[in-house]
């Protein structure tokens, strides 16, 4: 995870130089270590050991695209990139799709 979070942040540092974005700023901090700062300290590892606590991330997934700062869809189910249709009844989608339901039952 921290080798892709390293090489991610370069290449959106590197985008943002060549492009002259004014993001760039917004990633600056002023830091003995670091001069540019992409991602929160923390890791992104989380143990989903029941149907429970899947249920709640996805349903937090599902509703990541209406947030306000992305504004990327109305309905969950509207994003294309989304399981959240398939889970309502449309099957066409995408990306392929593992029901977890048939993984908890």
């Amino acid at each position: 995870m921290r080798d892709l979070k390293k090489f991610c942040a370069f290449e959106i540092r590197k985008h943002l130089e060549v492009n002259g974005s004014p993001l760039l700023n917004w990633i600056r901090i002023a830091n003995e270590k670091q001069v540019f700062k992409v991602w929160d300290d923390r890791f992104d590892d989380v143990w989903i050991g029941s149907k429970e606590l899947l249920e709640i991330k996805l349903e937090y997934i599902h509703q990541n695209p209406l947030q306000s700062h992305w504004n990327l869809c109305n309905y969950p189910e509207d994003y294309k990139y989304s399981s959240a249709a398939f889970y309502l009844g449309n099957e066409d989608s995408v990306i392929k799709i593992t029901d977890y339901r048939d993984i908890f039952d």
